[in-house]
Formats: structure tokens, sequence, C-alpha cells
């Protein structure tokens, strides 16, 4: 049995970790972008005070 197998398989099983890590962390702040997004759309309020809706043109 070659020597560098165990190697290749702890480097393999490294690098799909780090893959499926990034993934993760992409995942993560991209829910954290959308949040804040929504919270950001939902407080947002006119210079009367009556919030915002999407058909408003003096936002």
């Amino acid at each position: 049995m070659s020597v560098l197998r165990p190697v290749r398989a702890h480097r393999a099983r490294r690098a799909r970790r780090q893959a499926a890590r990034a993934a993760a962390e992409a995942r993560h702040e991209a829910m954290w972008i959308r949040f804040w997004a929504a919270m950001h759309d939902a407080t947002k309020t006119t210079t009367d005070g009556d919030a915002v809706t999407e058909g408003d043109t003096h936002a």
C-alpha cells in the first residue's frame, strides 16, 4: 500500500470540509443580508410619518 494514500485521503477530506464551510458561511452571510434588508424596508418611513410602500414617490 502506498504511503501517500492516507495523505491524499486527508487532503481530500480537508478540501471537502473547507468547501462545505465556505458554502455555509456564504449562505449565512446571505441570510443576514436579506434579514437586514427586510428590517430596513420594514422600518422605512416618509417625511410625513407614513410607512413606505412600493407605490410611494415621495419617499
